[in-house]
């Protein structure tokens, strides 16, 4: 992959970290990268093995599961719930699974 490209991706990347609260779609990513919609997600794929709605969807969820996880660990007494990381997104482990 070439440089501009990867640092396009970066950018990418980046821009999804700071909207993960918001409603992004693949259509204003590929816009911002300058590249059609089916372009952008085959060279996305390409680098992450991920469709953007899945990555974008998976980055939200292993950011709500952090977040509630150091809410427990703030919480006298309480022990946080064991996380573990597949694919690079957190789960909660139940009790049952230990």
């Amino acid at each position: 992959m070439s440089p501009e490209i990867e640092e396009i991706l970066q950018q990418t990347l980046d821009r999804i970290e700071k909207a993960l609260q918001t409603d992004i779609t693949p259509e204003e990513l590929s816009r911002a990268a300058g590249f059609s919609h089916y372009h952008f997600c085959r060279i996305f794929k390409a680098a992450t093995g991920l469709s953007v709605m899945r990555y974008i969807t998976l980055r939200r969820t292993e950011k709500g599961i952090r977040q509630n996880y150091y809410f427990f660990a703030r919480l006298p007494g309480a022990e946080p719930p064991l996380l573990s990381s597949n694919e690079g997104v957190l789960r909660w482990f139940s009790p049952d699974e230990l």
